[in-house]
């Protein structure tokens, strides 16, 4: 394939083989349990009428592929300063994207695409909130040309074909992170996470046709009841929950070497470059002027081991979901985390001037919503068929356990401000750092309920293209404040917001 992006071009020719391969993996997951029941059951052979439908549908997925191919079409038009995708076997479509608006091209690679050596590049613009726009299929120097052209494209001078090496003279540094860290940032993180998928497909196992089976063969129902009856034993127990830990961390380790291996960050002059993944390899660039926040996580062990995962969001479609913009280096350590800060904002965090807290109130009217009301509920549910001696047990353990979350994150947050950022401090066990430039900013909405007039306390939301940043229930007349210093801030601002 060529490299002239101005006249309508098609993808890499061996994109018909990775369309078909995909097209081919989508129906086998869409069928998949009906292929395990086959299997399992064994109770429907393979007649040659059920060969004949198998290769009937694999003729015509190839030629539906081939079609794909055929009529799949992108160029950058100048006369309107967009890039155009035309595509459609049956149903046509255009999509057209300013080049002005596009704010982010990945280059990723699936594990079939890996197979014939293609990459998928996705195309993000500001104001949507998902994928604007996928070439399935491309050709690596292909795909790393059209990225550069489109993030470098200027409307008064048309760029010239980018090659791998042109730009060699401005990278600085590539740093990876080695599987050391990886490990530790999987022994470390996303604990509810990984045991709620655990959760999740244990249940799915179970309510399944072959877990069904598995227990009316292999579990004698009045056993198993007799024993549940009379009461594990503590060793049991701590079996159990040893082992719930340990599958716990395996799994969430291997999500994280899956996730992030062979991570690289590559920085140049201006844009900094991430690349990761072992079955799927992604691959996105990063430019600072697009960042709207950027989070800083960390829990008590990672700060033991001396690891941030940060986290940089960029602009998001619809306020608040930012699932496309969340960016995330896995591990940085202190000297990492400081020059990655160089690279977005060129300047550090500083010690901030100025920080509120919350208002006491805010335990108060949380302990109502998530510890009063949830036992009245439950009271009201199941009202004399539980003792009055194990409801009280139920209840203080529920109470304990929930005030102390409530006042683990009252005592953690806080919202800081100093010269250069607004920083949110929020959390229980994992401590988010939010940072957000002042010229950011797009609407500042200062709320007061009114119980809350009397105690002089109110609610500030910062909006952003990349989300909003919020904090309730503190002083509303130092809120006032700094509601004035950011419109300042924001009006006094030579930057604009993207």
């Amino acid at each position: 394939m060529h490299n002239n992006f101005y006249q309508p071009t098609r993808q890499a020719a061996i994109g018909i083989v990775a369309n078909f391969l995909n097209t081919l993996q989508r129906l086998g997951r869409a069928f998949a349990p009906l292929i395990v029941i086959y299997f399992i059951k064994g109770s429907i052979s393979f007649s040659f009428s059920i060969g004949g439908a198998v290769a009937l549908i694999v003729v015509l997925m190839l030629v539906f592929s081939y079609f794909s191919y055929r009529k799949f079409t992108f160029y950058i038009d100048e006369n309107i300063d967009a890039f155009v995708i035309e595509k459609g076997v049956f149903n046509k479509s255009k999509i057209t994207i300013q080049l002005d608006k596009i704010q982010q091209v990945n280059l990723n690679q699936s594990f079939i695409n890996r197979i014939v050596n293609v990459y998928a590049v996705e195309i993000d613009s500001a104001g949507s909130k998902d994928k604007e726009a996928v070439i399935p299929s491309m050709a690596w120097a292909d795909a790393n040309n059209l990225k550069k052209i489109l993030l470098e494209y200027q409307k008064e001078q048309q760029p010239a074909n980018v090659d791998e090496g042109a730009t060699a003279s401005t990278v600085q540094n590539t740093k990876e992170i080695g599987v050391g860290t990886l490990l530790k940032v999987g022994l470390t993180t996303n604990y509810l996470y990984t045991a709620g998928l655990i959760f999740v497909f244990v249940n799915m196992f179970l309510d399944s046709f072959v877990g069904k089976k598995v227990y009316e063969e292999y579990l004698d129902e009045e056993s198993v009841s007799e024993y549940v009856s009379n009461g594990f034993s503590a060793v049991y127990g701590l079996y159990i929950v040893a082992f719930i830990i340990l599958l716990v961390l395996v799994v969430n380790v291997f999500r994280t070497l899956m996730k992030f291996w062979d991570f690289k960050i590559t920085t140049t002059n201006n844009t900094l470059v991430l690349s990761h993944g072992l079955v799927s390899t992604r691959n996105t660039i990063i430019r600072p002027n697009r960042v709207q926040k950027v989070v800083l996580i960390q829990n008590y062990f990672q700060k033991l081991w001396d690891i941030t995962s940060l986290k940089i969001i960029q602009v998001a479609g619809v306020e608040g979901e930012n699932n496309k913009t969340g960016l995330e280096i896995p591990g940085c350590s202190a000297v990492e985390k400081a020059a990655f800060f160089d690279i977005i904002y060129n300047k550090q965090a500083e010690k901030s001037t100025f920080s509120l807290k919350y208002n006491y109130r805010f335990l108060g009217f949380r302990a109502f919503m998530f510890i009063g009301l949830p036992l009245a509920i439950f009271a009201f549910m199941y009202y004399g068929q539980l003792p009055f001696q194990k409801f009280i047990s139920l209840a203080l353990g529920y109470s304990t356990v929930v005030f102390a979350i409530l006042f683990r994150m009252y005592k953690v947050g806080r919202l800081f401000v100093n010269d250069h950022f607004i920083v949110l401090r929020t959390g229980v066990w994992d401590i988010k750092h939010t940072y957000l430039e002042p010229h950011k900013i797009q609407k500042i909405t200062l709320s007061q309920l009114w119980w809350q007039q009397s105690a002089n306390v109110g609610s500030l939301t910062l909006h952003t293209a990349g989300g909003p940043l919020r904090f309730s229930t503190s002083k509303y007349n130092e809120l006032k404040k700094l509601r004035d210093l950011m419109l300042y801030k924001v009006e006094t601002a030579e930057k604009s917001w993207m």
